[in-house]
């Protein structure tokens, strides 16, 4: 079971759509560590037996992957794990489907399940933490007028961090919590130039 890449294209609608349905995204989020499935659904707070259908369609699209197996009993379970540390859209994805439809399955799927999981990390945060706690927390929005070329570095810069740090804690979890992010970098509507 070779090395998982650390990018992966999402070229078609179907694909798009199989990674951006709440629920498979909830399983996404829960292999930041690679897990079983009994694993993904105690993580998950949900039956395993709800988990089937989407591990499979994750599966067949090649959007995770069995990292290992391990012996559990007399049977053999698969530990899965995503099968690239970020999913991007490729070139092809444009000609792909309605244009409708691929905005919806990329701002419903991937904003909704990001509402509700900062939503619950909020109101846990907010209930549990001190004010002087250490800033655990960033909400932004910005807007930055930059050239074409401008853009493109600032996207493969930002690529870079999050891939920086999450080398760091690669091998060794020791003292770590997971954090998400969820950014988003567009030409603003506003914008008529």
């Amino acid at each position: 079971m070779g090395k998982r890449t650390s990018e992966l294209e999402i070229n078609d609608l179907e694909t798009l759509q199989v990674i951006t349905e709440p629920t498979r995204l909830a399983i996404l989020e829960a292999l930041a560590e690679p897990g079983s499935v009994t694993e993904i659904a105690e993580r998950l707070d949900v039956p395993r037996t709800r988990l089937y259908h989407h591990i499979k369609l994750l599966e067949e699209r090649g959007v995770i992957r069995v990292g290992s197996t391990r012996k559990k009993g007399a049977m053999e379970e698969a530990v899965y794990e995503p099968a690239a540390d970020s999913f991007v859209p490729g070139p092809r994805l444009m000609e792909s489907g309605d244009p409708n439809e691929r905005v919806e399955a990329v701002t419903a799927g991937i904003l909704d399940t990001t509402r509700q999981d900062l939503r619950r990390s909020l109101l846990r945060h907010w209930s549990e933490h001190e004010p002087d706690d250490p800033k655990q927390i960033g909400l932004m929005r910005s807007v930055l007028r930059l050239t074409p070329t401008e853009a493109e570095r600032f996207i493969e810069e930002f690529g870079e961090l999050l891939s920086r740090y999450a080398e760091i804690h690669a091998e060794d979890e020791t003292g770590t919590r997971l954090f998400a992010s969820t950014w988003l970098f567009y030409p603003s509507s506003r914008d008529h130039g």
